[in-house]
């Protein structure tokens, strides 16, 4: 088995149901057809203490977040402002270069 195998297995996967955070589900307005859009489920690979790579959406753009979590007075983990937020074409070019980075390590 590879290193990079051991390092997938290594890692966490969480899914949650994304929230939308605008507000109390009770105080939004009843419609009479029943609402059948699901909220997507947000994928979570843990990589560390406290620490998480994420997909989600940011002004309409699609985002590759690597990034420390810390729990929230509720209880919940939230993203905190230590980490990197990269779009697509970014994240693509990391991948890119892992094979390099690699082999760099094991040259260590």
């Amino acid at each position: 088995m590879s290193e990079s195998s051991n390092s997938e297995e290594s890692a966490k996967v969480t899914t949650s149901a994304k929230r939308s955070g605008k507000g109390d589900s009770s105080k939004a307005k009843k419609s009479k057809v029943a609402e059948t859009k699901k909220e997507p489920e947000e994928l979570k690979f843990e990589i560390g203490e406290k620490r998480f790579v994420t997909i989600n959406e940011y002004k309409g753009r699609v985002r590759v977040d690597i990034r420390e979590f810390y729990s929230a007075a509720d209880g919940e983990m939230k993203p905190g402002r230590k980490g990197i937020s990269l779009d697509v074409d970014q994240f693509r070019a990391l991948v890119k270069c892992i094979p390099k980075l690699e082999q760099q390590l094991k040259n260590r």
